[in-house]
């Protein structure tokens, strides 16, 4: 919930570059980004210390610098991710285990409604 808060998506504040908070389903899809809710049923595939990069649809939140594509974790709305291409602590098939997602396209980012992109950073040497 801090987390959620810090990037302006808190129920009791304006959201960046509204005059409003954010609504319902922006914070819900924050929350099932930040704890890695595929599949939108409660079950998280991460733990802290787990290294990301990601950005909302707004660009209030953006990384530093732009990840590569390769390094694309998921496409994030309200009921979970839209779409999975590198998991943070399972694999595809395990995901799969719980729910099927299709792989992130550099097209969905345009064509598939959403409010996060999350990128699957490599560990630091």
């Amino acid at each position: 919930m801090a987390k959620m808060k810090h990037m302006g998506y808190g129920p009791n504040q304006d959201f960046p570059g509204q005059s409003t908070a954010a609504t319902v389903n922006q914070r819900q899809a924050t929350i099932r980004m930040i704890t890695a809710d595929y599949c939108g049923d409660g079950y998280s595939f991460t733990e802290d210390g787990t290294h990301l990069d990601w950005e909302n649809l707004a660009e209030t939140v953006s990384p530093d610098a732009p990840p590569s594509w390769s390094d694309i974790e998921a496409l994030w709305d309200e009921d979970g991710a839209v779409c999975l291409s590198n998991p943070r602590l399972a694999t595809l098939a395990q995901v799969a285990v719980r729910c099927t997602l299709p792989t992130c396209t550099t097209q969905m980012v345009t064509t598939e409604q959403h409010e996060w992109t999350s990128w699957r950073l490599p560990l630091a040497d």
